[in-house]
């Protein structure tokens, strides 16, 4: 008798035990998100600003204004993100009437076995491969933080490998923990942009800035490319994020407001900043416009939500291409993000 109360006891334990960690990991992966579980569009409009605000989104300023004169840069920028909004929304819209992620969607089309080795594996690599790249990048910064405010050197790529830990542990949570780090994350590098273009335009003044001549040439439509792009493959994963959206109506805002009005602000501030810096190099760029310490910490945070973005939707792809259950999206995150890192 005892022993039978001892083993209820035991199983009642670990039912609630199993419940908290579903409450904080996310389970939901293949499977149609519950009507229950949906949110308000300004919720996924934030993960979507989130990835807009990172690294790349200002380092493409200062690449096409090497190219291009500043007003051009900033049309053929906006004409670019507005191109790749356009296809994202009707991917977000599909997402949300199945309430499933892009892997699971594309099925329809090319069947469960194509979708698997087609869709998924390509879009695993890509996304697993940016994810290294933003994992670089922050190692780098953090690096760079460590040596010049606090007089420690951390060598780059365990400074890498450390973030890489950390990002990866936000999206191994899931939507929920992208979420509440872009509450954070967006308004802060949102402050940096506008006191990095104030900065600039204090410095040079806006009619000399926009007088500035590209010293490397390039097309407007080579222009439009470039940001077309820097985000082609977030119009792609829509379904990711807006199958947690109530209707079409969600899905078109978030994807519209959640991308449009940051990218064009960060295309403009990354622009100017690099013109007064002479690089576009963010790292470089913040450095040198004299707030390396608050700055380049900014910039980490802001990495971090892209990444995080970039690790989830690399977990969903790996949990089909392996045909894996809901239940271990965490473990094909993780094993997502370690590959990426490890690139």
């Amino acid at each position: 008798m005892a022993f039978t109360l001892q083993n209820d006891l035991l199983k009642t334990n670990t039912l609630v035990s199993t419940a908290k960690m579903s409450s904080i990991v996310e389970t939901n992966a293949l499977g149609e998100v519950p009507r229950a579980e949906r949110k308000p569009w300004p919720n996924i409009a934030m993960i979507w600003a989130g990835t807009m605000i990172c690294v790349p989104a200002l380092m493409i300023g200062g690449v096409m204004i090497s190219g291009l004169p500043v007003w051009q840069a900033i049309i053929a920028g906006t004409l670019g993100y507005a191109t790749v909004v356009t296809y994202m929304t009707f991917q977000g819209m599909q997402g949300t009437d199945l309430g499933r992620p892009t892997v699971s969607v594309a099925s329809s089309a090319f069947g469960d076995k194509g979708s698997r080795l087609v869709i998924s594996f390509v879009l695993g690599v890509a996304i697993m491969g940016w994810f290294g790249v933003q994992t670089s990048i922050t190692g780098s910064a953090f690096s760079e933080i460590m040596k010049h405010w606090l007089g420690i050197e951390i060598a780059v790529p365990l400074s890498t490998a450390l973030w890489g830990v950390v990002m990866l542990t936000t999206a191994i949570l899931g939507y929920r923990a992208l979420a509440y780090l872009n509450y954070i994350a967006v308004p802060a590098l949102l402050v940096l942009a506008i006191y990095g273009t104030y900065i600039a335009i204090y410095e040079y003044g806006l009619t000399a800035l926009f007088d500035l001549q590209p010293n490397k040439p390039i097309s407007f439509l080579t222009g439009i490319g470039i940001a077309v792009g820097t985000f082609a493959v977030g119009g792609v994963i829509a379904g990711d994020y807006t199958r947690y959206a109530v209707d079409r109506k969600g899905a078109l805002l978030s994807c519209v407001l959640g991308v449009l009005p940051l990218g064009i602000l960060l295309l403009i501030a990354g622009a100017l900043m690099s013109a007064v810096a002479g690089s576009s190099d963010m790292t470089k760029v913040i450095s040198n416009l004299g707030y390396s310490g608050i700055g380049l910490t900014t910039l980490i945070l802001a990495t971090w939500t892209t990444n995080a973005v970039n690790a989830y939707s690399a977990g969903l792809a790996l949990t089909k291409l392996f045909s894996l259950n809901d239940r271990r999206r965490a473990l094909a995150t993780g094993v997502a993000g370690i590959i990426g890192t490890a690139l």
